[in-house]
């Protein structure tokens, strides 16, 4: 499909995700499909998408996963 993944500093305005965030948007125009915070900062080119999971490497270490609906 035609999604584009984010992750890092929330934009200005957005809704209340924390200092960092992984945002899934339509990449056709722009609104956002789903979106989540994140407990620490994603390291640079760290989100991986496989199957129906997105999973981002986190500066701290840690690894998490999200489902095709960001839960």
């Amino acid at each position: 499909n035609d999604t584009l993944l984010a992750a890092g500093v929330p934009a200005v305005g957005s809704k209340n995700l924390g200092p960092f965030a992984v945002v899934a948007a339509d990449f056709k125009d722009g609104k956002v499909i789903w979106s989540a915070a994140l407990p620490a900062g994603p390291v640079s080119n760290g989100i991986i998408v496989s199957r129906d999971m997105v999973i981002v490497s986190l500066t701290d270490g840690r690894v998490v996963c999200f489902g095709a609906d960001g839960k």
